[in-house]
């Protein structure tokens, strides 16, 4: 406030209160700055720390770029193929430690050399059209092209190629390269084994013509030799017959002895000749397999041999129930036939029943033939279905040696096979399944 005894225009007045009133202004001014310059530090501390955090963020972004790109570098340089970057000159611009290893010159000093260098002379022609291919056409190429390295052998290369556009629109050819030397080796020694195996399969294809021929040469050889021995024991049999009639009363005892035999061995020829020709049709015949009622075979079979049946009053046994198969009538009429002439035959006097039995095993009908006779001992159960081949129970006992090999050849066609049970105590039981998928 102003005081009264002096004038408002005095000038020491009047700068006394200017600084007066600058000073309070000063002191308003003060208080604002400050709060201002507080508020503008905090901003400048939360910016630096946000900046100092994105820098520490970027530091790891940068240090996972750098393992990746250390990953990236081992897995280019160490992969198992050889990866090259050539220009449309063929120049090599980059390439893998794999690369350089197969072309044999350190990596560094394969760059911006041409690698058709590398390239076996007689197959350059063929990289040059798969080099032009890529920057014409711009898609996927393969080649095969023979590559010699530096101190290194020749050796069979693939090269898959892609093109990828450089810098200022220059193009480049990606390609991988990789050692098929060893493919191209097993596909040639594949090569070879299979014209060898064509080679083998024709001269296979010959022999068994030869031998088709070969054997139908035999067959009729066999059949006219059947058919003239035959005839000569059927022509032998009758002139006998006539000559020990007509001279009956003329010859000794002896010589009645010596007809009597030259009829047996003439008639048992006959049997036998007409055995081999059963086996020999049993083996060629075009079996026809349909519905068959075993019961009616079993009665067929019981007329047969119903004679001999009766004389030596023998029990007949068969299976009651109704059995049906899928089989050839006339090949399975034969089976039981043989089986039951051979029970007859070598059973003996002891032989008082034949039964025949029958069981469903689900895949397969088993039938057996069952007699009580003296049986088969000592016998080889196998040996004695082959043909010509009798057991010891056999000695003095007309056969041909062929009637248990004509059962085995059926079973066999039959999906089946035969066999010989052990006996316990006497008797021998013949056994033959026939499959139900015929």
């Amino acid at each position: 406030m102003i005081k009264n005894n002096r004038s408002s225009k005095d000038p020491e007045d009047l700068r006394a209160r200017a600084e007066e009133s600058l000073k309070s202004e000063h002191d308003r001014s003060d208080d604002m700055c400050l709060e201002e310059a507080n508020s503008l530090i905090h901003e400048l501390r939360v910016h630096q720390i946000e900046l100092e955090m994105q820098n520490e963020e970027l530091r790891r972004v940068q240090n996972d770029l750098e393992i990746s790109l250390l990953r990236y570098a081992d897995l280019y340089d160490f992969a198992p193929v050889g990866y090259l970057t050539l220009n449309k000159h063929g120049e090599i611009v980059d390439l893998n430690l794999t690369a350089a290893r197969l072309l044999g010159i350190e990596r560094g000093l394969l760059i911006n050399s041409h690698f058709q260098y590398f390239v076996f002379q007689p197959d350059k022609k063929e990289f040059l059209s798969h080099l032009d291919a890529i920057f014409d056409k711009r898609k996927r190429q393969i080649a095969e092209v023979r590559l010699s390295p530096k101190g290194g052998e020749q050796f069979c290369a693939r090269l898959e190629s892609i093109y990828l556009e450089g810098e200022e629109g220059a193009g480049l050819c990606m390609t991988n390269m990789s050692d098929v030397t060893l493919h191209k080796k097993s596909e040639q020694v594949l090569e070879n084994v299979h014209d060898e195996l064509a080679r083998a399969n024709e001269r296979l294809t010959l022999e068994i013509e030869e031998r088709r021929r070969a054997e139908e040469a035999l067959k009729l050889f066999a059949y006219s030799v059947a058919h003239d021995l035959k005839s000569s024991a059927v022509g032998i049999y009758g002139l006998t017959k006539r000559l020990h009639k007509l001279c009956r009363d003329v010859l000794d005892e002896k010589s009645r002895s010596y007809c009597d035999q030259i009829l047996k061995v003439s008639e048992h020829i006959a049997a036998f000749v007409e055995k081999i020709n059963v086996y020999i049709a049993t083996k060629e015949a075009n079996l026809s397999f349909e519905k068959t009622n075993i019961k009616e075979i079993l009665g067929m079979l019981k007329s047969e041999f119903s004679v001999q049946l009766n004389i030596r009053q023998i029990d007949w046994i068969v299976p009651d129930s109704e059995v049906e198969i899928t089989a050839d009538r006339l090949s399975l009429l034969r089976v039981f036939s043989n089986l039951v002439d051979n029970a007859l035959k070598y059973g003996g006097t002891q032989l008082s029943s034949i039964r025949i039995g029958h069981e469903d095993r689900g895949d397969c009908h088993i039938f057996s033939v069952i007699d009580d006779g003296k049986g088969l001992k000592g016998a080889d159960s196998e040996k004695i279905f082959e043909v010509f081949q009798r057991h010891e129970t056999s000695k003095g006992v007309e056969g041909a040696g062929l009637g248990l090999a004509i059962v085995k050849e059926i079973a066999q066609q039959h999906g089946g096979q035969v066999w010989v049970e052990p006996a316990a105590k006497k008797g021998t039981t013949f056994c033959i399944s026939i499959s139900k998928n015929l």
